[in-house]
């Protein structure tokens, strides 16, 4: 069973239960991301959790991916809507912005992430959003690691 613990310990509320501890590390007032440390099954976890702001998220994420690589290893998951394809897959009419994708997977590869969706299902696809307006289908959502 998981809880949340509403003592802080220190400043920080935490998630406990039997087997885990999960604490929050570093928020923006914004509510744009989240950083989570901790353990599961006395093994060692952050999850980083992103909502990039739509028209500006690749700025946004290069910035915040700089502000906190030193808290990012292989132990690090990143999740969220980043609001950008990482493929040209990720798109139903193809016209993506290929120097952005180049850009991003540029800045994911220094960190050590890869797409772990597209890896476990290659050509694959799948939407997570349709832009009425568009009409077009993208893969915004996207688990890192």
């Amino acid at each position: 069973m998981l809880q949340v613990n509403q003592k802080s310990r220190g400043s920080h509320p935490y998630l406990r239960s039997s087997k885990s501890k999960i604490y929050v590390i570093k928020r923006d007032k914004e509510g744009n991301y989240i950083l989570l440390k901790g353990s599961i099954n006395n093994e060692a976890i952050s999850i980083l959790n992103i909502y990039a702001p739509s028209g500006m998220a690749l700025n946004f994420l290069k910035e915040k991916l700089r502000e906190l690589q030193e808290e990012i290893d292989n132990k690090t998951v990143i999740l969220g809507d980043l609001n950008l394809a990482l493929s040209e897959l990720d798109k139903s009419n193809h016209k993506t912005n290929k120097k952005e994708i180049k850009e991003v997977n540029i800045i994911l590869e220094k960190l050590g992430m890869l797409d772990l969706w597209r890896k476990l299902n290659g050509d694959r696809r799948e939407y997570t959003f349709f832009s009425a307006v568009h009409e077009t289908y993208s893969k915004i959502d996207h688990i890192l690691g």
